[in-house]
């Protein structure tokens, strides 16, 4: 809801700390989240990890490695949307 705005004011800077949490505590949904927020380009870097996974700079854009990351933690946690969406971010790197 937070990063759509329904019902809510949109704020997705908000949603990403939210799914971060999620994800530092090992849920799937929290790191497929994430993972969707950093291929959207919806927020900035977030912590020491993002910057070892290739994050630089403060301002949101999309970061498809960050992106690849979290999709692949998800997947190895049995989210079987995270491995669909890391496969089509590898065969849109493919066709580039």
């Amino acid at each position: 809801m937070l990063l759509s705005g329904e019902g809510v004011a949109k704020n997705e800077a908000e949603a990403s700390a939210w799914y971060a949490a999620s994800a530092a505590q090992g849920f799937p949904a929290g790191m497929l989240g994430l993972g969707g927020c950093y291929e959207r380009g919806d927020v900035p870097p977030i912590g020491p990890q993002d910057a070892a996974a290739g994050a630089t700079g403060s301002s949101p854009q999309p970061n498809l490695a960050l992106a690849s990351f979290w999709y692949e933690a998800a997947a190895v946690h049995g989210s079987q949307h995270a491995a669909e969406a890391l496969e089509r971010l590898e065969a849109a790197h493919l066709r580039k």
